[in-house]
C-alpha cells in the first residue's frame, strides 16, 4: 500500500483504528504483542502477535485510499475506508 501522496486523514476511521489498538492492549495484556500504530508518510500500520501457540499475526495498514488487513506474510485484503471495514478488522483479530 502506498500513501495517496497526502497525509493520513484524521477522521473517524483513523480514530477507531487507534482506539482498537488501545482496546486490544488492555484486553489482551500479556497474551499478545500489539505494535503500533506507526505512521510512515501517509500510511499507518499496526500488528497483533498472539503468544498463543498456533496463532497467526494479524497486520493492517491504512491510508487516505483504504484499509488493508492481512495474516502473517500473506497479501492482505483491500477494504474501503469505512467504519464497516474497522468492524471487519476487529472480527479478523
Amino acid at each position: 500500500m502506498k500513501g495517496a501522496g497526502g497525509e493520513l486523514p484524521m477522521d473517524q476511521v483513523t480514530t477507531e483504528l487507534r482506539r482498537l489498538a488501545t482496546t486490544l492492549r488492555s484486553q489482551l495484556g500479556e497474551r499478545a504483542e500489539i505494535s503500533g500504530p506507526t505512521v510512515d508518510g501517509g500510511v499507518e500500520g499496526l500488528t497483533v502477535r498472539s503468544a498463543t501457540e498456533g496463532s497467526v499475526e494479524v497486520w493492517l495498514m491504512h491510508d487516505a485510499d483504504g484499509v488493508v488487513v492481512g495474516l502473517d506474510g500473506c497479501p492482505g485484503w483491500q477494504l474501503p475506508r469505512t467504519l464497516e471495514s474497522v468492524a471487519v478488522v476487529r472480527a479478523i483479530i
